[in-house]
């Protein structure tokens, strides 16, 4: 006999409404129902399946997953998260600042970047990457090595002269990409990528820097309604919208129901939402556009050097060719044409 389910999608998007009367609603303001129909079609599709209560709404756009998952709000949701990929409890001591000092990208592909220090003096830094970066390792890199500097400054100047390299913990980064690189795409099966550095001697130090990537696309493609662990709900939870998984979702795990509740309040607000939806197309479009010149950029430096390489091959060709006919005179005129 099959478990009865706990919750209808009316329990956690609230009662449905016919899709004549949300367009009949948002016609009551020209404004914005003129910028309702100024989205592409998947997008006001999205949003009228939403307003109607058929599916939830992805979160994965700029604005809506900072209201969902304001560290300052919801601390107890990123202590929930940071738990989950952890493996452990964990409690957030203070919420850090990621201005100052730290590597900024203007005109970035990053959602939300969230920098806590847990109880225990360990920092996490969080990333929603909408658009994953080219050149992830390298920058990657130089993110990790700015968070350990400004933890070093910030150490140093409270210890003083009793300060010691031993003071420095443990950075972890935990790197979430609605799409992935194309360097993720060698490992098309695995959504979880975690460094693990090691030694030839086989010698075990502790690292200052562990890093873990997540390709929600690869999870979103591969895996279908398999929530056994909490890493899995959450998953889930950022990457899935239809029905079926928000269901599933809430009877295994049911604390994201409010979670849910919360993205339904905006069923309530559809000005509020729209213009939310138009600052998210806003900053996927320039940001798409900004990886479009990235790519046309990594595509004329390559042809540039195979252009440089073959001008090479040429320029000793006609060394040889010269060298050839100081020694045997000039090739007949029909083979010169080959």
């Amino acid at each position: 006999m099959q478990n009865q389910q706990l919750h209808m999608l009316s329990d956690v998007l609230g009662p449905a409404r016919p899709r004549e009367d949300v367009l009949a609603g948002l016609r009551q303001d020209q404004d914005l129902f003129t910028m309702f129909q100024g989205f592409p079609p998947d997008g006001q599709e999205k949003l009228l399946s939403f307003l109607c209560g058929e599916k939830s709404l992805e979160i994965l756009y700029d604005p809506f997953f900072k209201n969902i998952m304001d560290p300052f709000v919801h601390q107890d949701r990123i202590e929930s998260l940071i738990s989950a990929f952890m493996g452990e409890p964990v409690s957030i001591k203070q919420i850090l600042p990621v201005t100052g000092t730290q590597m900024v990208d203007n005109g970035s592909f990053v959602i939300m970047d969230i920098l806590v220090e847990l109880s225990d003096h360990r920092i996490i830094d969080v990333e929603m990457q909408k658009v994953g970066y080219q050149f992830p390792a390298q920058r990657t890199s130089c993110y990790a090595a700015d968070i350990i500097m400004r933890q070093y400054n910030r150490v140093r100047a409270a210890k003083g002269k009793s300060f010691s390299y031993r003071d420095i913990q443990q950075t972890c980064l935990f790197i979430f990409m609605e799409q992935s690189s194309r360097e993720f795409l060698s490992a098309p099966d695995q959504f979880l990528h975690h460094r693990d550095i090691s030694y030839t001697s086989g010698v075990r130090l502790p690292e200052t820097v562990d890093i873990t990537y997540i390709s929600l696309d690869t999870f979103r493609s591969t895996v279908h309604n398999d929530i056994c662990t909490e890493v899995m709900a959450w998953l889930t939870f950022l990457s899935k919208d239809d029905p079926k998984s928000v269901l599933a979702l809430i009877e295994r795990y049911p604390q994201f129901l409010s979670y849910y509740q919360d993205i339904a309040a905006f069923r309530q607000k559809p000005e509020e939402l729209i213009n939310m939806f138009s600052e998210a197309l806003y900053i996927l479009d320039k940001n798409t556009e900004r990886l479009m010149v990235d790519e046309l950029r990594n595509e004329n430096e390559a042809l540039k050097s195979k252009n440089q390489a073959l001008e090479s091959d040429n320029h000793s060709l006609n060394e040889k060719l010269s060298a050839y006919e100081k020694m045997f005179g000039s090739l007949p005129a029909d083979e010169q044409s080959v």
